[in-house]
């Protein structure tokens, strides 16, 4: 499910888009009537801390998710009972822009990221959006291991 949070849940839409997801972040202030066409428009499921604009969701039969809590972890915990996360797609979307990252080669990639990762790594991905450029390091490490955490304590809930 494609998902669309609002401007209050800028760390939850990174770390939805490092799990892989398809989350619409309205950095922008939209008001909450275009946050509901966004939503009604692509099909997504809205995710606010905000009641009132939760309640207009679900009077127009909106999908919507009430976050409760100020901790990423929680609320990522809270969205995993609410949408399955990917297995096979984490960090597969630019976490800046939510693009589809590209796979490109290393020699395109060694002009452009810094030369000592250059050096050692052998898989880069490119945001064709954004022009990032990304590669697996301890950040990556760290990232799955969240992921796969998150995972592990939602099945131990079940």
């Amino acid at each position: 499910m494609n998902v669309l949070c609002d401007q209050m849940l800028g760390s939850l839409a990174t770390w939805l888009r490092l799990c892989g997801i398809d989350t619409y972040f309205a950095r922008e202030s939209l008001s909450d009537d275009d946050l509901l066409q966004i939503a009604a428009e692509q099909q997504r499921l809205l995710v606010s801390r905000d009641k009132q604009l939760i309640h207009r969701a679900q009077k127009r039969k909106i999908p919507a998710v009430l976050i409760s809590t100020t901790s990423l972890q929680d609320q990522l915990l809270q969205m995993h009972h609410h949408i399955s996360f990917p297995k096979d797609t984490p960090l597969s979307r630019c976490c800046i822009c939510n693009t589809p990252l590209i796979t490109v080669n290393r020699e395109l990639a060694k002009q452009n990221v810094p030369p000592l990762v250059a050096e050692t790594r052998k898989k880069f991905w490119y945001c064709p959006h954004c022009t990032k450029y990304y590669w697996h390091g301890t950040h990556t490490d760290n990232i799955i291991k969240t992921i796969e955490n998150l995972r592990s304590t939602n099945r131990e809930k079940d």
